[in-house]
């Protein structure tokens, strides 16, 4: 992969999205182990818990964000992996390609990857608790992407922090763990709010703003911080 002095950031951009379109695609298990490992988790909740009417919601909205969370952890551990291994991250460091460029492609990479396992495993789980594919399945889907743009900002993030440890498959899940559980909460809020009453009250507008705030944060941090990390 060969970049100009001259390259503008679009050039930039096009060039580092295709060359990751090109890697994501080479390898099957690196689209196929999240979706296999959350169509799992779905498969499990659904037949182990005999749900009543009272808790369905809670379950239901549970199976989604654990599976989605989960399955988006086994993705994230190896998102820097290959670049690391054929030392392509080492090679992009002497070539004139802004920081910002590289991240934000990477992160882009991730959300278009990671909407491919999160698009059927969220149709899996309404089939699984036999509900129809309606417009609430799409408002679903709208908000497990905010909570997928707020884990891939952060998870590309985390990914460059530890990928230079011999210990970033132990390291990194104790890093994203914590630090998922207000995307995750604010996402269950909205959601129960919605499936309850068919609409968003006042107190859950106030969740949605906090999941669309620290969408925010991620994202300025993946931006601020990459540089740095990547340097490092």
């Amino acid at each position: 992969m060969l970049v100009s002095n001259k390259a503008t950031i679009w050039q930039q951009f096009r060039l580092y999205m295709s060359y990751g379109l090109k890697i994501e695609f080479s390898e099957r298990e690196r689209l196929l182990a999240p979706l296999l490992f959350a169509a799992t988790i779905l498969i499990v909740i659904t037949f182990c818990f005999a749900t009543t009417a009272q808790i369905e919601q809670r379950v239901f909205v549970a199976e989604i964000y654990l599976a989605v969370f989960l399955a988006l952890q086994v993705s994230g551990v190896r998102l820097l992996e290959y670049e690391q291994r054929s030392e392509v991250l080492t090679l992009l460091c002497t070539y004139p390609i802004t920081r910002e460029v590289l991240y934000i492609s990477k992160f882009l990479l991730y959300v278009l990857t990671s909407t491919m396992m999160l698009v059927p495993a969220l149709a899996l789980a309404y089939l699984f608790n036999a509900r129809p594919l309606t417009g609430e399945f799409w408002y679903m889907l709208g908000i497990a992407m905010l909570v997928l743009i707020g884990l891939a900002a952060l998870g590309v993030l985390l990914s460059t922090l530890i990928m230079r440890s011999s210990s970033r498959h132990l390291l990194y899940p104790l890093l994203y763990f914590p630090l998922t559980i207000p995307l995750l909460i604010a996402a269950a809020e909205v959601s129960l709010a919605f499936l309850t009453h068919g609409q968003i009250g006042a107190d859950q507008r106030q969740w949605l703003t906090l999941l669309l705030g620290f969408d925010v944060i991620y994202l300025t941090l993946g931006i601020l911080l990459f540089g740095e990390l990547l340097e490092g």
